[in-house]
């Protein structure tokens, strides 16, 4: 039975059609762009025909100074490993209320809650994609990624090439529309979707046994609050998803070719920007953006620096005319007759090349810096490079990029807020969704966690406030070790002094104690210092009882004269 689905009196494909319409003709003014960074840094990147897929032809021809594929490849690296390694834990689980926070328990489940996040996303496909989607952030200021529901891994992710989805964004400017664009087999389509929901000509391909035959497909993702649709896969859902088959450009739609519906719980689709301008849905400025009019200019100096040290090393010549249709032997001690005529210079150099390739080099290197500046390589490399994860490798590496890391802040902010956020909340309600989340403790039932970011980045960037703590600290210490007044160290919160380091180095809760477990150490600690005190006190007694027994009370001494006056 066909699926059918009517907004007002129009097809619902018809209206689907009509938004991708518009969408593709907001997205046409950036596509010269992409495409020139395509050609001079990642030419296989991107997806703007369908053909475009599995396409060995000779795209990278263009590249003859690979310096920014280099660059782009040391950024992705290091963004990573910056912002998300999954060699260690970049994200904290916190709450809003610090009382609660102080609850071994509420911070042990917290924490168990991490892992469990943590190794979802290690066991599945999170950060191979995660890496795909980062590459396109640092290349054309926009990236795609789609998360769906997967039986074995609970979570699974999808990087959309750039040029096969269009996205929207609502008032708030944040993404909440995705159109994609894809090929599918006609087995998968029909393994989807079933055979009573595909168009005829897929039908009949089926049926003649065409399964590996391509199908365009087109995949409407959007917000539920628009649509009174009555399928039980989107009912009471905010987002829904829409697929049906693309027709032949020119070619009216109908509501049979809708291929079927589904709802999700929360966006299932993620698009982060490196940086927007006012209401501009796409990335206007990123690393790729920035460094295309260098690439371009150094492609264009490495081809006439070799177009010139090839013409030195093999230069165009000139001779007398004896030489026509004879051949010219340019083997060392080869000889070459010909008929001298009233020439008598030989065969020489057409024209002299007087080019400094030396020059050429010094100003193509200077090119090469500006491109690496663009992607930061350098303070991906110090990221990279790292050793360990102790907090002074995140001092260090402030210290040291700054300036570079102040520049990041923005675009670490949109990734945290427009794909990590996003990754972390679905991730967990799928887990929940799943029961593979423990119980809560009661107190925490109500209550709104919140993503706090550990990374090396997020680490240098909150490097100042561990800074501030180091100089108060060591001034109040070096105060006293001065011999200064001690009392200084009153107003000093030790304590709380050590929670907000821990909080910004991304320690583990299990390091700090909580406050009331503190409380009864010290409490059993002054008690049994108050009772050794009582020990001592009562050991010195019985010491000064013994010495007075063996004090020898004979003669002329003080304590006679005093004992002899008491017994008088």
């Amino acid at each position: 039975m066909k699926i059918e689905e009517k907004v007002g009196n129009k097809d619902f494909v018809d209206y689907l059609e009509t938004q991708r319409g518009a969408a593709k003709s907001l997205r046409t003014s950036h596509e010269p762009q992409w495409k020139s960074i395509n050609t001079f840094m990642a030419p296989r990147r991107s997806r703007f025909e369908e053909s475009d897929t599995d396409k060995g032809d000779r795209r990278w021809n263009a590249i003859i100074n690979n310096i920014a594929t280099k660059a782009l490849r040391t950024a992705t690296a290091g963004m990573l490993a910056g912002s998300m390694s999954p060699a260690r834990p970049w994200f904290a689980l916190s709450l809003l209320d610090p009382a609660i926070m102080e609850r071994a328990d509420v911070r042990l489940w917290l924490h168990g809650v991490e892992q469990v996040i943590l190794a979802v996303l290690r066991t599945g496909n999170f950060y191979q994609t995660a890496q795909l989607v980062l590459k396109e952030l640092l290349l054309y200021g926009t990236a795609c990624m789609t998360h769906v529901d997967d039986f074995d891994a609970v979570a699974w992710f999808y990087q959309e090439p750039l040029g096969s989805f269009y996205i929207g964004i609502d008032e708030k400017l944040n993404t909440n529309r995705l159109i994609r664009e894809f090929q599918w087999t006609v087995d998968n389509t029909v393994s989807k979707f079933g055979l009573e929901n595909v168009s005829s000509q897929v039908k009949n391909a089926y049926d003649r046994g065409d399964h590996l035959q391509k199908v365009d497909i087109v995949h409407h993702i959007q917000p539920n609050n628009i649509l009174d649709l009555t399928s039980p896969f989107a009912r009471g859902k905010p987002y829904i998803g829409a697929y049906y088959e693309k027709g032949t450009p020119g070619q009216k739609q109908s509501s049979t070719e809708l291929l079927g519906l589904e709802g999700f719980f929360e966006r299932p689709f993620y698009a982060p920007r490196w940086e927007t301008t006012g209401t501009d849905v796409y990335g206007t400025e990123c690393p790729g953006i920035i460094a295309l009019g260098d690439t371009r200019q150094l492609q264009g100096q490495e081809r006439r620096k070799a177009q010139a040290i090839e013409k030195m090393a093999d230069p165009p010549l000139q001779g007398p005319s004896g030489l026509a249709g004879g051949e010219v032997v340019n083997l060392p001690g080869g000889l070459t007759i010909y008929d001298i005529g009233n020439d008598n210079k030989g065969i020489r150099k057409l024209y002299d090349v007087d080019l400094s390739v030396q020059e050429l080099r010094l100003d193509a290197d200077a090119v090469e810096r500006r491109i690496d500046d663009a992607f930061f390589v350098s303070l991906f490399l110090a990221i990279s490079q790292m050793e360990g994860i102790q907090p002074r490798n995140e001092l260090d590496l402030t210290l040291r990029n700054d300036e570079k890391l102040l520049q990041l802040g923005p675009v670490l902010q949109n990734i945290h807020g427009d794909l990590l956020n996003l990754v972390i909340t679905r991730t967990f309600n799928q887990l929940v969704r799943g029961g593979a989340i423990p119980p809560a403790p009661d107190i925490i039932r109500e209550q709104q966690l919140e993503v706090q970011y550990v990374s090396s980045l997020a680490q240098a960037q909150r490097a100042v406030a561990t800074q501030g703590v180091d100089r108060v600290m060591n001034f109040a210490l070096g105060v006293v070790a001065g011999g200064g007044d001690p009392t200084i160290l009153d107003n000093l919160d030790t304590d709380w002094a050590v929670g907000e380091y821990s909080r910004l180095v991304g320690t583990s809760p299990r390091l700090i104690r909580a406050a009331d477990q503190v409380a009864a150490i010290r409490q059993g600690r002054a008690q049994q210092q108050q009772q050794q005190e009582q020990l001592d006190a009562l050991s010195q007694m019985s010491q000064a009882g013994q010495m007075l027994s063996q004090t020898d009370l004979s003669g002329d001494n003080a304590l006679a004269a005093i004992t002899e006056g008491q017994d008088g």
